[in-house]
Order: C-alpha cells, then sequence, then structure tokens
C-alpha cells in the first residue's frame, strides 16, 4: 500500500522534513514557532475565557 505510513514511519519523515527545511530555510522554523506561539495564545485565552464563564 503505497502512500498509507505507520504513524512512527509518518513521525519520521516529517521529522526529517522538518529537519531539511531548518537547515534550509531558517526563518521556516521561526515561522512555524511563531504561528504556533499565536496558536497556543489564542487556545489558552478560549479555554481560560470558557473557565471563567
Amino acid at each position: 500500500m503505497k502512500g498509507i505510513y505507520p504513524i512512527s514511519t509518518a513521525n519520521r519523515l516529517y521529522r526529517l522534513a522538518d529537519l531539511m527545511l531548518l537547515s534550509t530555510f531558517p526563518e521556516y522554523g521561526e515561522q512555524i514557532y511563531t504561528r504556533g506561539l499565536k496558536a497556543f495564545a489564542a487556545f489558552s485565552s478560549c479555554s481560560t475565557a470558557v473557565k471563567a464563564s
């Protein structure tokens, strides 16, 4: 079955792609990091708003 990977293999491929992109484009990592921070901030503010109400 081409294209269907076990989870561990897919993880390894994603990590490898990430490492290759990071070594080629350092700003790629910064984009992911800041996007992740923004998403986390939005999520945590949503969850605190839900807890407050």
